[in-house]
């Protein structure tokens, strides 16, 4: 599409930073959830994408964001002539650190997969970081995950200095309490326990709300 990937976006210091307000950062986030909602929701059966990442949400002329690329899609509770279910995962699928731990682990297929992808992807939108390859200050592993969740719990000041650098410099004190509910929304989609994790319609509600208020 005509203006490439959100993997592109987030991580290519070419792209116009200066457009990527709080405001259209919660717009593409509408797109991609109304997508996920319709797939989960819109036919008879649900379909889990499975491998939603940044590099699969493709953006068109008016930036409007396109779910795409569904190679490893599942049509839940759907089966086959010859008795197997199109739900069942054989090899592996997905991608790390937008994998949900059910998935990767137990290759366990429901709704709540895409929406643990999703708040991966909210994470790394709003903090211009990669889920995996993080280090503490003491050297130590850490996730994009474990990163907001700290931020979070230590305060505002905190979370300042886990956004992207360009939107922290410009967002006003009202956009930094979206933020801070962007990034707890984030956290509580990425639960690492599915049944804690709200489904996509109830995130869309969320981020509707959101955007009235900004």
């Amino acid at each position: 599409m005509e203006n490439g990937n959100l993997e592109s976006v987030i991580h290519e210091d070419e792209v116009n930073e200066g457009r990527w307000t709080l405001s259209e950062r919660i717009n593409i986030l509408i797109s991609i959830a109304s997508g996920l909602d319709y797939l989960h929701s819109g036919y008879g059966f649900p379909i889990v994408h499975c491998d939603l990442k940044p590099s699969n949400i493709l953006l068109d002329g008016d930036w409007e964001a396109h779910v795409s690329d569904f190679g490893t899609a599942r049509m839940l509770g759907v089966h086959l002539q010859d008795g197997s279910n199109l739900s069942s995962a054989s090899a592996f699928e997905g991608t790390i650190g937008y994998l949900a731990p059910e998935f990767a682990y137990m290759r366990k297929v429901t709704t709540k997969v895409d929406v643990f992808s999703f708040g991966i992807t909210v994470m790394e939108l709003l903090t211009k970081q990669r889920p995996t390859g993080l280090t503490e200050e003491n050297g130590l592993p850490m996730s994009l995950h474990q990163l907001v969740e700290k931020a979070l719990a230590n305060g505002k000041k905190n979370i300042l200095q886990v956004l992207d650098p360009m939107l922290a410099s410009t967002i006003s004190k009202e956009q930094e309490e979206i933020a801070e509910d962007l990034l707890k929304l984030a956290l509580v989609c990425s639960d690492p326990n599915p049944d804690n994790r709200p489904n996509m319609n109830e995130v869309l509600s969320t981020l509707l709300k959101l955007k009235k208020e900004k």
